[in-house]
Formats: structure tokens, C-alpha cells, sequence
């Protein structure tokens, strides 16, 4: 029996939320009308799907998880089943196929032992064979395992395989895997051949029809005899050959005794001498059988040849005998495959694609079995397709068997035929599906208006699109939260006699699949309510008066699969209690249900005192409202309460540790009881609306640390100098330095006459200054212009000494009247520092372009040359034209000209 509550002394899974990962490899029991989780976990196949399923246990702000399996058995390593249920009597054997899990390869030993037996319940012997496998070699084996021809014989005879797999081959067996093996003692297709002939006598051999012989092959041959007269004793004499090996001798009959022996050398012949133990005077029947294996070797041109001389006086002398000798040949084939065996990695499938809408996949592979016991894996080159598609499907290339939500039902025997060339075999899945309709729980269907608690709504506007602009919110009322869970039974019918099978070996007995309902859940009417999926669990949450109903529809074609109905009602419903629990730690310890496989325990066991100093611990709120339901803080959203939380002890701080967690930390070391006061308040935009709080709490904690950290204490020297004194001291030098040049500067700007070396200096005080007035400036952005000293007067040129009216008429420079000396108008600089543009005045033009004023006699232009000695790539890229569209109303800078005459000395 299946235990259905916790362990005494722990605490009830129905206080906390418990989570499976993945959630589809295990699933909780529940039971409906308990309305809570029991403590049992089942896992099918004992075997998850992947190694990291682990359940989680949360409770306040702390989760725990663990793994269902801490230690994946061996077992599921290993995937092991019969090449072929059936066993004729022509080929006596057994054989068990093993191959390694490839999904599992690293997370097993190196190496696994592998054993199989064959058991009869009307003998008391048993038959067994192992091999070995590993993860870097040898990946599959074939066990083969000869099955007594006594076992043929036996009346209501069950031969059950079973399987063990350890670590190594002297590990304790545990055997599993009961599959039943029908023994068939009848040849299929036998062919006869006669060994002695007389008209009252006769002996004929018994084969399989086409008989040969390979490599390790294992055959059996039977002895015939029809007599019609008082049985005498009867001797045959075989010879045979040396690749051939005789395993077993039996007496096929009851009336007859046989005796075996073996001539010595050089006759080298093994002798059955046959005596009658009936008075009969007719019998027919098969008197001898045997059971040749075939030892490796490389000559396969050669027959096989078999020497029969039958004797049917013992006592008669040779020559009487002489008629009676037989020679017969078998030929001599190499390895060649026998039959083919599909293994998948489990027998059955649990259907929950059809409320999930996931596809749900089972990985398998192909082998094929030799007559020598080889066997290879030929999934590549195989062929599979479903009995019943509607059922289960297959994949063309045999990788996976799976569903996807489209089945219609289950089964309990959906085959899977796997063809490769000539050879054909077969495979029985059970396909699980949900008893429809599937039960939609809740913690109660009439959700009310929380007194006292308001909440932040929109207001009601009109269109959508001033409700998209609305910058302002209304407080409302809150409505409560119900837990909602999607449970459901998977069974299947078996169709030879409607007996039903439950996946959870009990009819009342459900799965808790809400993990993987949460895409087909709906809600008809999503003005009245909505759900909220949090932390895995799901919530249907009051929005507005009215009557609606949640909905689980199919994936596949929204077919409803389940529905509930439920009710949001005006009548308030006030708080009338308030409880916190401090939660420090939480223990989760899963072990497998004895005597069972599949199913696991869960025990929790939570930690409520502070035993460390600087510990962690979080609150864990309920609140229960004048209806008789509960509600569990962490399921309110952050935007709708504010939590405040105060210590009455210095050595415990509090601190929210999101919108609505509030966390305990221990700051003293110390033993003490404090206590914490938690109060509620509505949405904080309503906090000036309805400032006061809705509900109040004192929660007591307990610390128990047995001992402070101690503190150190460390002497040092204090220095009466400032540290920062140095720095500082630094700073005032460069404010004072940048103060000084600034000065500087100013100066000669307004003594911009002063004749020296400034044609040197002055550019790099501009420099500075200009970086320094930039601000932060890139000093790259800084262009430096060099102007002819050959200006116009006219035209505001700085200190030009020369005329442009000259220039152009007599081509030679003539100094005109009042212009200061050569030496002088070569130093005159100007620095124009609002643009951030320097101007020199150089002692030498270089290049001159001058747009002439218009005459009568057309437009006059001068030759564009480029520029020479300048370093600016600004300057460059003036005299580059972009286009071959030039003309006289535009500039090197490629802007429009002004009217007018204008100059332009670039160099």
C-alpha cells in the first residue's frame, strides 16, 4: 500500500508549494477531496526521463530543491530486452540484448555487468548468461541463453526472463524485468532425412527446413523412429565433424533410455545405444535430441558432414549392418543476421501532449542479431510505421516513438513494426491517456471584495487610446485569489476484456499536471477574472462582478477538455487573521516507498530559529479572510500591498527584500525572543486615500547563537598631516598656472602691435587657451588658416602691405604709402577664439586667388593651384573639388559666393 501522508513530526506539503523539474518526468499524487498534496511522488518507468529532475519546496522567500533520484541507478543506464519472445525448437535459445543509454553515458560507471537468467516453474533449475559493457567500447551485447529441451515437454510450463545489472560481475543480483518467454517444441518447416530403412524399422534425422551452419551458430537435430514391431535396442554411431561441437544429448521420449559414450582414439565416434522401456508393438515418436554449436572459423566453402551408421542389433555382426550408413551434408555460410529487435528506452508513454500541446517522445534503436549471437545496430538503415497513428506515432527513420496531442485514446498493446530488408519484427507500446473530462480544482469558486484593501486601477475612459495616455490612477477594490489546479487521472482499457488500468494504480488517485496545463487554461469571460501564474502555481484572480467559468482546452484543436465554474460576488469579505512565520531554512529529503517502484516520499522539515550570526531568514504571511479561505501574501502582486516591518530588538534588522518580502537578519550573537510587527497597507498611490493599515501582525523569533564574532582591535599611528593636503596642494599650482597663461594671453591680445617672437609663441598660447576655454573639447577640431600677407586694404586684411589694384594691373609689389614696413606686417597675428579658429599672417603668399570684379568684356578666373607647404587636412580637402560642376558663384569651401567682389588668399 501506498503511503499517503507525511512522516510524523514533519511537516504537511499542503503548507508550502511543491514543484517537479522537468515537469513532465514525475507528477504529485493528489487526492481531490482532501484538498491537499499528498507526500508521494510518482516517476514511471522508475527511470526519469533526464538525470536533473529534482522537486522544490518554497515557502516564504526561501526554496529548496532536491533530486527525486540523488544517485541514478545503474538500471536506467542500461536498456535491456529480448531479441525474440518466442523460442522454437529448432533454435533453443534465448537472447537478451543490452545496450547502453546514450542521454545517461556520462553519468555511469566506465564499465557495467549485465546478467540474465531464464526461470521455469516446472523445473527447479535455472539457465543464465552475462556480458559486460563500457561507455568506451563496447556499447551493446547479446546474452545467449540455452533453454533445456526438458523444458519443451513440460505441460502449463512459464519461462520468465529476468534481468540484473551491477558494476561489476560479482555485485548482488537483484533481479527485474519479469518478461514471459512462450516455448514452442514443434519445427516450423522440418525436413526429413532417412538413416536406416527396413520394412518394420525404420530411422529417419529431423531438421529445420534448409539447414546451415555459422560461426558460434546453435542448431538442433532430432532422431526419429517408426516401428511397428516389439522394440528391440537400437545403437547409432556418429561421427561428426570437427568444427562441430555437441552441447546436449536428451531422450526425447519416456520410453526409451538412452547412454552415451565416447570411442577412443582412432575410431573418434559417439555412440547413443537406445533401449525400449515399453512392450509395445508399434511406437513412432522422437527418441534422441540434439544440440550442435558451431566453433569460429575461417573455412566457410566447406559442408558440413555428419556420419550416421545405425546399428539395429547391437550384437549383429558388421557385415549385417552394413546397409545402414549415412553421410549427410549441411552447408557452411558465413554470419548473417538472424532476427532484428527493437529497444526503446521505455515500454510505455504517458499522453500528456493533449493538455500540454508538447510533444512527448520516447527514444529508440534498432538491432540486429546474428545466427552466430552478433548483433549491430542498424536504426540508420531500418524502417518503422504505427499500427494505430491515432494512437501513437513513429518516426520514419525508428529514432523516437511519440504523441502530439492529435491521438484520440490509449492502448495497451499499440505496435510499432520495424522492417529492415527481408526481416520484420514488432514492438508493443501502452499509450496512457487522460480520463476525459479532467478535473479542474479549486480552493473555492465564489472569490469577494477584500474590506479595506484598495488597490491601483485605471480609470474608466472610453477609448482605448485615452487609456493608453492616462497618466492617473484610481483605487479600487481588491478581490481575492483562489488557487486553481488541473488534475487528472491517465488510464487505458484493455480491449480484449475492458479491464481498466490507472496510471497511478488507483482510480481516485490523480496527477497533479497544472506544471503543464498553464498554455491551455482560459478564462471565458476575462472582464470578470484573470489568471496569474506564479512560481508554477496558478491563480484566478477577481476582476469585476459576474459569473464566468475557467476552461482547459486541447492544444490541438480547442476542444474542451475541462471547465469550472465560478463566481465573482459584491459582499465583502473583511481579514480576520494575520499570521507570519519566520522561515530559515527548509530540509527536503525524497526516498523511494519500499516494496514499490515508482513512487518516492517527500518529508520537509523547516527551520523557524536563527542560529548563525548574519543569518538570513524571510516571513512567511497567510492571511484568512471571514469566508473561510486562506491566502498566501507571496501570491499578491508587489503593486498591490506595502508591507512594513519593525524589530522590537537591535540584534535582529528587518529589511524588505522585495515589494512585499521582508527579510530577518541577525546582527548581534546572542540568544533572545524578539518579536517583529508586520502591518498591511493598500497600493501606493492609495496610501493618501486610505493611509490607514488593513492588517496587523506580531511575529515572534527566536535567536538562539551561541557566540558573537569577536571583534579586532588594531593600534596605529595617527598622522597630524592631511592626506589629502599633497593633491590639493598640486591642484592650486595648476589653477594658478592655467591663471597666469590666461593672463598672459589677454595681453597680447590687446597689445596685438607687439613686434617679436610671438609669430612662434602665440600659436601655441592660443592653442592652450583655446583648449582650456573649449571645456573639454577634442583639440583636433582646431583648424589653423595661414593668410598671404598681400590683403587689400579695402577689404579689411590685417596689416596688408600691398595693393591689390597693383597687383593685378602691373603684376610687381609696390609699397604703398602708409603702410608700415615688410618686416613689420609680417608678425602681425590675430586670434579669433569664439570660433575657435586661429589666423596668421604669413611672410610669404603662396598661393593667391582673386575673383576679379565683372568688366565688359566678360568673367576673368584664375587658375585654382593647390596648396603648398600645409599641413591641415581641412585646408586639403578646400581645393579638392567634389564634382566637375564648378563655377563662379561657388568657394573652395563649396558654398555660394556673395555678390561682390571678393579675394581669397589660401596657403
Amino acid at each position: 500500500m501506498i503511503p499517503l501522508l507525511p512522516l510524523l513530526g514533519l511537516t504537511s506539503l499542503s503548507a508550502f508549494h511543491v514543484g517537479i523539474s522537468p515537469p513532465s518526468d514525475g507528477f504529485l499524487l493528489v487526492h481531490p477531496h482532501q484538498k491537499t498534496n499528498f507526500s508521494t511522488i510518482f516517476v514511471p518507468d522508475d527511470c526519469p526521463i533526464s538525470r536533473e529532475m529534482r522537486v522544490s519546496v518554497r515557502a516564504g522567500d526561501r526554496e529548496h530543491s532536491s533530486r527525486v533520484i540523488p544517485k541514478l541507478p545503474v538500471r536506467c543506464s542500461v536498456r535491456v530486452f529480448l531479441a525474440k519472445r518466442d523460442v522454437d525448437v529448432e533454435r533453443p535459445h534465448v537472447d537478451v540484448v543490452a545496450a547502453l543509454d546514450g542521454s545517461f553515458a556520462k553519468h555511469t560507471p566506465p564499465s557495467l555487468c549485465v546478467h540474465a537468467k531464464l526461470s521455469a516453474s516446472a523445473a527447479t533449475s535455472e539457465e543464465s548468461s552475462r556480458c559486460e559493457l563500457k561507455s568506451d567500447g563496447n556499447e551493446s551485447c547479446v546474452m545467449r541463453i540455452r533453454v533445456p529441451f526438458a523444458w519443451f515437454t513440460y505441460e502449463n510450463n512459464t519461462v520468465v526472463a529476468s534481468y540484473s545489472i551491477g558494476e561489476t560481475c560479482e555485485d548482488a543480483l537483484d533481479f527485474s524485468g519479469q518478461v514471459p518467454v512462450v516455448l514452442n517444441p514443434l519445427i516450423r518447416q522440418p525436413q526429413s532425412r532417412p538413416l536406416a530403412t527396413q520394412p518394420l524399422f525404420n530411422v529417419t534425422l529431423v531438421t529445420s527446413s534448409n539447414l546451415t551452419f555459422t560461426d558460434n551458430s546453435l542448431h538442433s537435430l532430432f532422431v526419429n523412429f517408426s516401428i511397428v514391431e516389439t522394440p528391440q535396442p537400437v545403437e547409432i554411431r556418429l561421427w561428426i565433424d570437427s568444427r562441430l561441437s555437441v552441447h546436449n544429448v536428451f531422450p526425447a521420449s519416456s520410453d526409451w533410455s538412452i547412454r552415451v559414450t565416447s570411442a577412443l582414439r582412432p575410431l573418434f565416434y559417439t555412440s547413443f545405444l537406445c533401449t525400449p522401456l515399453t512392450n509395445a508393438t508399434k511406437w513412432e515418436g522422437r527418441v534422441i535430441s540434439l544440440l550442435l554449436q558451431m566453433k569460429p572459423t575461417q573455412v566457410i566453402h566447406d559442408d558440413v558432414v555428419l556420419h550416421w551408421h545405425v546399428r539395429m542389433s547391437p550384437t549383429a555382426s558388421e557385415k549385417d549392418n552394413e546397409d545402414h550408413k549415412v553421410a549427410t551434408k549441411f552447408a557452411v555460410v558465413p554470419d548473417e543476421t538472424w532476427t532484428i529487435a527493437l529497444v526503446p528506452k521505455r515500454n510505455q508513454i504517458v499522453n500528456t501532449a493533449v493538455i500540454s500541446g508538447e510533444q512527448v517522445s520516447v527514444n529508440m534503436r534498432v538491432f540486429a542479431v546474428s545466427f552466430g549471437g552478433g548483433v549491430r545496430d542498424i536504426t540508420a538503415e531500418s524502417h518503422c510505421i504505427s499500427s494505430q497513428s491515432n494512437l501513437l506515432k513513429t518516426s520514419p527513420t525508428c529514432t523516437t516513438v511519440y504523441v502530439d496531442g492529435s491521438e484520440v485514446s490509449g492502448g495497451t498493446s499499440v505496435a510499432i513494426y520495424v522492417h529492415y530488408y527481408r526481416w520484420t519484427s514488432a514492438f508493443s507500446f501502452r499509450v496512457w491517456f487522460p480520463r476525459i473530462p479532467i478535473t479542474i480544482w479549486m480552493s473555492d469558486a465564489v472569490i469577494h471584495g477584500v474590506k479595506q484593501w484598495r488597490t491601483a486601477t485605471w480609470k474608466e475612459l472610453r477609448t482605448s487610446k485615452l487609456r493608453r495616455t492616462a497618466k492617473q490612477f484610481s483605487c479600487g477594490q481588491r478581490f481575492q485569489q483562489k488557487k486553481l489546479k488541473v488534475l487528472a487521472s491517465m488510464w487505458v482499457v484493455d480491449e480484449r476484456n475492458g479491464e481498466q488500468h490507472y496510471l497511478s494504480t488507483h482510480r481516485h488517485m490523480l496527477l497533479d499536471v497544472t506544471a503543464i496545463s498553464i498554455n491551455s487554461l482560459h478564462i471565458a469571460n476575462k472582464s470578470v477574472a484573470t489568471l496569474r501564474f506564479v512560481d508554477g502555481k496558478v491563480l484566478l484572480s477577481g476582476e469585476s462582478f459576474g459569473n464566468s467559468k475557467v476552461v482547459l482546452r486541447r492544444a490541438s484543436n480547442a476542444k474542451e477538455l475541462a471547465s469550472e465554474d465560478f463566481v465573482v460576488v459584491a459582499e465583502e469579505a473583511s481579514i480576520v487573521g494575520f499570521s507570519t512565520h519566520a522561515v530559515c531554512d527548509i530540509d527536503v529529503d525524497v526516498a523511494a516507498v519500499p516494496f514499490t517502484a515508482s513512487f518516492y516520499n517527500v518529508s520537509v522539515l523547516i527551520d523557524r530559529n536563527l542560529t548563525r550570526l548574519y543569518q538570513h531568514c524571510s516571513l512567511q504571511s497567510t492571511l484568512s479572510y471571514s469566508d473561510g479561505s486562506i491566502e498566501r501574501l507571496d501570491d499578491v502582486p508587489n503593486d498591490s500591498v506595502i508591507v512594513q516591518a519593525v524589530s522590537n530588538d537591535r540584534a535582529l534588522a528587518v529589511a524588505n527584500a522585495n515589494g512585499k518580502g521582508v527579510e530577518l537578519i541577525a546582527i548581534e550573537g546572542r540568544s533572545a525572543e524578539c518579536s517583529v510587527e508586520i502591518s498591511l497597507s493598500g497600493a501606493e498611490e492609495c496610501a493618501q486615500s486610505f493611509p490607514t493599515p488593513f492588517a496587523h501582525s506580531v511575529s515572534l523569533v527566536t535567536m538562539n547563537i551561541a557566540s558573537s564574532i569577536p571583534i579586532r582591535t588594531e593600534t596605529s599611528t595617527v598622522s597630524l598631516t592631511n592626506p589629502d593636503f599633497s593633491s590639493n596642494k598640486f591642484m592650486l599650482f595648476v589653477l594658478i598656472g592655467f591663471l597666469v597663461i590666461f593672463v598672459f594671453y589677454r595681453l597680447l591680445r590687446k597689445y596685438s602691435a607687439f613686434k617679436g617672437y610671438e609669430q612662434l609663441v602665440a600659436p601655441l598660447i592660443s592653442r592652450l587657451s583655446s583648449t582650456s576655454s573649449s571645456a573639454g573639447r577634442d583639440e583636433d577640431t582646431n583648424e589653423w588658416v595661414w593668410l598671404s600677407s598681400s590683403a587689400e586694404p579695402t577689404r579689411s586684411t590685417l596689416g596688408s602691405a600691398y595693393s591689390y589694384d597693383e597687383y593685378s594691373q602691373e603684376n610687381k609689389r609696390t609699397p604703398t604709402s602708409g603702410s608700415p614696413s615688410y618686416d613689420d606686417n609680417t608678425k602681425t597675428s590675430v586670434s579669433y577664439r569664439g570660433s575657435e579658429i586661429s589666423v596668421f599672417i604669413s611672410p610669404t603668399p603662396v598661393v593667391s586667388v582673386n575673383n576679379a570684379p565683372e568688366s565688359t568684356g566678360g568673367r576673368f578666373r584664375f587658375a585654382r593651384h593647390a596648396l603648398v607647404d600645409s599641413t591641415s587636412d581641412h585646408n586639403l580637402a578646400r581645393v579638392v573639388s567634389r564634382d566637375d560642376s564648378w563655377n563662379d558663384h561657388h568657394t573652395w569651401t563649396w558654398r555660394k559666393r556673395q555678390d561682390g567682389v571678393q579675394r581669397e588668399s589660401v596657403a
